[in-house]
Parts: structure tokens; C-alpha cells; sequence
């Protein structure tokens, strides 16, 4: 089963198979989504009240929508029911509508993070949001047909050095399967997890309006 890690975190896996949810009916509103994703967080030990929850991500959605062109939402919040920075995924059919300028969602990220956790929030909002300006990263999500595929594609976005790594590890051992905090060898002091802590993300400039406040907010224009 596969599961990844947000860079620089060291608490559980920040998405997870049983935080997916693939091809289902949540609802025809953006609340019913929230509430659903909430309940699997919820239900998976990231969160102690999945009502707190739901009541922070909708805080942030009366702020300003989380509606992306594309077909894409990222709802997101920091609330004192979550225990661990996590990362909720459903590709809805029907769609829903988050107020996207260009119609409803089927592709939703629920970003839920400790209330105290603003540093770690941003970096995972900021880097979902780079990765969803990509066609080929939307069209991999919309095409996987297990939540399995979503973590690798999940994982490829947040820990792009750890992959690399990975790669090169596999060149060098063909067959073998390493884990994934494996160390280069001949670089006992990085990881593919350190690695990306320590580098920075910079947020694509078209990107940059939809965030401002510590959330998303509407594109300018």
C-alpha cells in the first residue's frame, strides 16, 4: 500500500489509500463534499470532531471560493480538531460546484492542517497549487483507477527529489524496491524528504492570486 509524506513532516502520512475517494456521489453541494471528506479524515484518526472540521473549511469557503478553472477545487483550513497535517482527495460524479469562473468540480482537495500549522499549510497548499496549472499531472488524476495511483501522483508533486532519488537507486539496483526514506549513497546527509524541505517552491506567477491570506481567493482580472 503506498502513502506519502509531506516534506519536512515527520508525523503520518499526509494522504493515504482510505482518504480517497474515486468516482462517487458526495452530494450536490460543496458542503456535502466537505462533510464527506471530513468523515474519512475523521474516521482515518487525522481529526478528533469532524464537525470542527467541516466548520473551519467552511469558514475559508464563506472567505472566498476554492474553485480552480479546470474542474478542480481545493478546500482547505486549519482547525484544532486536526492532530496531523492531511490531504483528502475525491473525484466526484457528479460534479460540484465550488465557484470556479468556468463550472463545478470533479476533482476536490480537502487540505486539513493543526490550527497552529501555517508554515506546513502553505507549503502544501502552494505545491498542489503548481502542480494543478499542469495538464499532464489533472489528466494522470482524472485517468488513475485506484487510490493507490492517486498516492504516487500525490507523491510525485509534493516530494519531487525523493523520486529522483528513487530513480537513481533503481538504475543503480534493478528488482530491488526501496523504501522511501532511503539515503543516496555516497550523500549519507540527504534524503529525498530533506532534500525538499530545504528547497524552496516558488509559486507560478499566474498562480499567484489565488493565494493571498493563507487560502485561495478569486483571480484577479
Amino acid at each position: 500500500m503506498s502513502d506519502t509524506t509531506a516534506a519536512g513532516s515527520s508525523g503520518p502520512e499526509i494522504i493515504s489509500p482510505e482518504l480517497i475517494s474515486l468516482d462517487t456521489d458526495l452530494g450536490s453541494t460543496k458542503e456535502d463534499v466537505i462533510r464527506s471528506l471530513a468523515a474519512r479524515l475523521t474516521a482515518a484518526g487525522r481529526a478528533s470532531d469532524a464537525a470542527g472540521l467541516v466548520d473551519a473549511a467552511l469558514a475559508r469557503e464563506a472567505q472566498s471560493a476554492t474553485g480552480l478553472p479546470g474542474g478542480i477545487a481545493i478546500p482547505h483550513c486549519r482547525a484544532e480538531a486536526v492532530s496531523s497535517a492531511s490531504l483528502g482527495f475525491a473525484r466526484l460524479d457528479p460534479k460540484v460546484d465550488f465557484g470556479a469562473p468556468d463550472g463545478p468540480a470533479d476533482l476536490v482537495f480537502l487540505i486539513a492542517a493543526p490550527e497552529g500549522a501555517g508554515a506546513e499549510h502553505m507549503k502544501l497548499l502552494s505545491s498542489l497549487a503548481r502542480a494543478l496549472v499542469r495538464p499532464a499531472f489533472v489528466t494522470s488524476l482524472r485517468e488513475a483507477s485506484t487510490p493507490d495511483e492517486i498516492v504516487r501522483l500525490v507523491d510525485e508533486v509534493l516530494n519531487p527529489h525523493r523520486r529522483i532519488l528513487q530513480q537513481r537507486l533503481r538504475q543503480r539496483h534493478p528488482g530491488t524496491r526501496f523504501h522511501r526514506e532511503t539515503r543516496y549513497r555516497g550523500d549519507p546527509g540527504t534524503s529525498a524528504r530533506g532534500a525538499s524541505h530545504r528547497r524552496g517552491h516558488r509559486v507560478p506567477d499566474r498562480n499567484r492570486s489565488h493565494l493571498h491570506g493563507g487560502g485561495l481567493a478569486r483571480r484577479r482580472g
